[in-house]
């Protein structure tokens, strides 16, 4: 199951989406959002187990009470970041970025067999949605780890590894 089995990777996402939107100078440490329960800037609500004003305040606040909200709307500043003109070269820079952290990508482990996971193409949205017509919003629950995301059990504990590590990158390897 550590290497085979493809799971949403949920809230244990959120800390690399903080990394990103930390890396390309969209959020810092303070950034806090406004949840009052739910995220409704899509039309469609992405629901948060927590409803009281401050539970994502700012960064370190929103990661300890899994703000649904937070993290859909930093996903979101993330894939539309002005900078790459279109949410779909946003949306690659963000895939680059998972990719990096290991997910979506074998990570050369000693077993035979490992899963890649996904971190969807823009060519399953192109298809979904009729062309690149999508926008951040066809995608905000990716923001939470969930969508069309899938990480085996290995890539989501390797990426916390990167995060002990201070950004360093170990192969996982079995020893006697």
């Amino acid at each position: 199951r550590a290497i085979k089995g493809q799971y949403p990777p949920g809230s244990t996402y959120k800390p690399l989406s903080a990394l990103i939107a930390l890396d390309e100078g969209i959020i810092t440490p303070s950034y806090g959002y406004p949840c009052a329960g739910a995220y409704y800037a899509c039309g469609r609500p992405v629901r948060c187990t927590e409803h009281w004003n401050g539970h994502s305040k700012d960064l370190r606040t929103a990661i300890a009470y899994s703000c649904n909200s937070y993290f859909s709307n930093v996903f979101r500043m993330i894939v539309d970041n002005p900078k790459y003109h279109n949410p779909r070269l946003g949306y690659l820079e963000w895939k680059h970025y998972m990719n990096a952290f290991g997910y979506g990508t074998d990570l050369n482990a000693d077993l035979p067999g490992e899963d890649d996971g996904n971190i969807p193409d823009t060519s399953g949205y192109n298809k979904d949605f009729g062309g690149p017509r999508w926008n951040s919003c066809n995608i905000v629950t990716l923001g939470i780890g969930q969508d069309r995301m899938l990480a085996t059990p290995l890539q989501m504990a390797n990426a916390m590894c990167i995060i002990a590590n201070k950004g360093f990158y170990y192969t996982p390897h079995f020893v006697d």
